[in-house]
């Protein structure tokens, strides 16, 4: 059947990618970091709500905008705003380029997002304040001009990939910031 698909970018460890190669990536809770799980949860549970189908446990993350503008890929700055080590995750991180089917996507802003789980450590709470920051889902979903877009779906299934490039190496603090994806190393083959 004929479905519309978005671009999206995500970032995954090489090892993982190796396991699943030509089959489908289904995250794990293993994988994420205890302390962010109740807000990973409940991302989880709009995606259910919103998407209408049931088949996400753990969503995976991408990014649909980045840096304000609309269909813009990641950046290095992008990447390392989210990696404490670049050094370390340089070394086995791979960045996707993916064509994702677009009834599998959640998308929602990133400023907001980050909001909602401040707000649920501000206020020592492992629930997200679901009224106050439910408008991460309403358009326009770039909400200031350096703001991004993300995604959420289910798994990656290995034919979505479109691209796969490595982190640039080297010291992240001598790294140019604004480096976009389609200038990072390029993977020998898909």
């Amino acid at each position: 059947s004929f479905w519309q698909s978005m671009k999206l970018w995500t970032i995954q460890a090489q090892t993982l990618l190796d396991a699943a190669r030509n089959r489908v990536l289904v995250a794990d809770w293993e994988w994420t970091p205890q302390n962010w799980r109740f807000a990973y949860r409940w991302m989880a549970s709009q995606w259910k709500s919103r998407i209408g189908v049931t088949e996400i446990n753990v969503p995976l993350w991408c990014w649909h905008s980045c840096n304000g503008v609309d269909g813009s890929a990641p950046t290095v700055g992008t990447l390392a705003s989210l990696m404490g080590d670049w050094n370390y995750y340089a070394t086995y991180m791979l960045v996707l380029e993916l064509s994702v089917p677009d009834d599998l996507v959640l998308l929602s802003s990133y400023w907001r997002w980050n909001e909602a789980m401040n707000d649920a450590i501000d206020r020592r709470s492992e629930q997200i304040d679901t009224p106050r920051f439910i408008d991460m889902f309403d358009p326009p979903l770039i909400k200031h001009d350096a703001d991004d877009v993300q995604g959420v779906m289910p798994a990656i299934d290995y034919s979505w990939i479109t691209d796969m490039r490595a982190l640039p190496s080297g010291d992240v603090s001598e790294l140019d910031w604004d480096l976009p994806f389609a200038d990072f190393p390029k993977m020998p083959e898909l």
